[in-house]
């Protein structure tokens, strides 16, 4: 007897993009939205917290575009501004069929390990405690 097997859909779902007016926008009109932005950082208890310029949920991955003043490194805990944390698992490396663009040196997409349910919109890296 076979099995029917039922396969999952993989989708892309985009959770948070605050600096995107128009899904066809080049990603350095955004990242010039968010350098421009007087909310990119938050303070809380003297620790500096960054904003996301997106959170995509791809094919059940958590990858999020983190400004790279965080100097991320694999295996990092970030958290969020709610107390969440989240393990920088893999950064996504991209094929460009042109030059280099600017927003490539300030921003990382990154995958993070850890639950969306719930999840802050500034980050910041973990120190050792």
């Amino acid at each position: 007897m076979k099995k029917n097997k039922t396969k999952k859909k993989k989708t892309v779902e985009i959770l948070y993009d605050p600096y995107r007016l128009d899904e066809r926008e080049d990603f350095s009109v955004v990242l010039q939205r968010y350098i421009d932005s007087s909310d990119k950082t938050i303070n809380i208890n003297g620790v500096v917290y960054y904003q996301a310029l997106q959170i995509i949920n791809m094919y059940n991955r958590l990858i999020a575009a983190l400004d790279n003043l965080m100097k991320l490194k694999l295996n990092d805990i970030v958290i969020d501004e709610l107390g969440n944390e989240y393990i920088v698992k893999e950064f996504a490396m991209f094929r460009l069929l042109c030059d280099i663009p600017e927003w490539y040196r300030y921003i990382s997409f990154v995958n993070l390990k850890g639950n969306s349910e719930n999840m802050g919109k500034y980050f910041t890296k973990k120190l050792s405690e």
